[in-house]
């Protein structure tokens, strides 16, 4: 273990600890903040102008990789760190590998042209929305009985089908590391809050008694978050024997007032429009509290993130049935 996390530090060039990524740096990642940002605007833009050659010209994988060449060369010369990230374990910032950087430049092709790969985003994306058309096809065709039953499962949820999703692919362990802008869907600043929230200094950092609000494996690996969790567990008995939503806010506000006393910035995400920390408002804090009991009596609760996955789960296999159902029927036309 130790011998791999060396080698996972050699292969980051981190940056220094004062470093912010600069308009013309590409930040690697998906979700709106990461595509508004300046750089990856530029990036874009490289990308459209030689999307036409990319498309008609290049017919070989040696022609591909030029063009790829072409547009990382052009990026570098703008920036001397061309692509970053940032790791969540250390909150520092590093370059991707050159491997890394190929890869996300490729990638962006595909997604422009999203009508000729399979492997796009926005191809992806409608694919899963068939699936949950016809799964909905599917269910209205079946009875009342058979609808629930397709929607029970017969094990038990465990821990590892959360964790399952957090997996980094193989072969990429020590390179690929999630990072904030993974989960930029949670850390979009509500249009309806930009007023409320408080901003904190531009040289913040969470501290290990600071709950990160965010999904992902960095962020429940944080200190902050690990003692959050130890939290919850400590009154998940009462809060599972509680009846009323009164005796639930009760023991929702003990916890909010233990994470409190450990840190003045109770609970705190950050803005990557301007990479600055601010602290949530006590309702978001409050629903985050609420979701991690969820989450730990994941049997009990069908809000519950492990519950929404074995949902997920069953409606892609109502729609495997649904599809091989149909296959066989025109096959006896």
């Amino acid at each position: 273990m130790a011998a791999k996390f060396y080698k996972e530090q050699r292969d980051k060039q981190i940056l220094s600890i004062d470093f912010l990524p600069c308009p013309n740096t590409v930040i690697v990642g998906r979700g709106k903040k990461v595509a508004q940002h300046a750089g990856n605007v530029r990036f874009q833009e490289l990308v459209k102008k030689e999307l036409t050659e990319y498309s008609a010209v290049a017919t070989t994988k040696a022609d591909k990789s030029n063009i790829i060449q072409r547009v990382l060369t052009e990026v570098r010369l703008k920036s001397p760190h061309a692509f970053v990230k940032q790791d969540l374990t250390t909150l520092r910032w590093y370059r991707v590998e050159e491997n890394a950087q190929r890869i996300t430049t490729a990638q962006a092709f595909r997604d422009a042209l999203k009508d000729k790969y399979k492997s796009s985003r926005v191809f992806k994306k409608l694919r899963r929305e068939k699936e949950k058309k016809a799964v909905a096809v599917a269910m209205n065709s079946m009875p009342l009985a058979r609808q629930v039953a397709a929607l029970q499962n017969d094990r038990q949820p465990t821990l590892e089908d959360d964790t399952a999703s957090n997996q980094t692919p193989r072969g990429l362990e020590s390179k690929i590391h999630p990072t904030l802008e993974d989960n930029t869907a949670s850390n979009q600043t509500p249009s309806g809050l930009e007023s409320k929230i408080q901003m904190l200094s531009i040289d913040f950092l969470p501290c290990p008694n600071t709950v990160i609000v965010g999904r992902g494996k960095k962020v429940a690996q944080h200190p902050g978050n690990v003692r959050f969790q130890e939290l919850i567990k400590k009154e998940l008995t009462e809060y599972s024997a509680a009846t009323t939503k009164a005796d639930k806010s009760s023991i929702i506000q003990r916890v909010l007032t233990e994470v409190r006393l450990k840190s003045p910035h109770a609970f705190v995400k950050q803005d990557l429009t301007t990479l600055r920390w601010y602290c949530v408002e006590e309702s978001v804090q409050r629903i985050t509290i609420a979701q991690a009991f969820r989450d730990v009596l994941k049997d009990k609760y069908k809000s519950s993130r492990v519950f929404k996955k074995l949902r997920r789960e069953e409606e892609k296999k109502a729609v495997a049935a649904a599809m091989s159902c149909s296959m066989e029927a025109s096959k006896l036309k």
